[in-house]
């Protein structure tokens, strides 16, 4: 399509890598996720972490028999806090 419109192909980014581009935005990226634990009086705990990408910081949100969206809200706050006392811009 490009040939009948007589145009060229656009020119290839030589100065950009994918490692590159991915380090970049690890700076802003703060990831989070659930993980249970079965315990030896066989119940079941669940856990929130999240982890800073650049810098691989993880904290732990908090543990939980029965997580509810209003308990993820408030986690999210206090990893929010966490991050700024690290100063960890997020």
């Amino acid at each position: 399509m490009l040939k009948t419109h007589c145009l060229d192909p656009a020119p290839r980014r030589s100065s950009a890598t994918w490692r590159h581009f991915l380090r970049q935005q690890a700076a802003g990226i703060v990831a989070c996720d659930f993980f249970s634990v079965d315990t030896v009086s066989l119940r079941r705990l669940y856990a929130l972490f999240s982890i800073h990408h650049k810098s691989r910081r993880v904290f732990l949100a908090g543990v939980t028999t029965n997580p509810t969206w209003a308990w993820v809200a408030q986690c999210a706050r206090n990893v929010t806090a966490d991050c700024r006392d690290a100063g960890i811009d997020v």
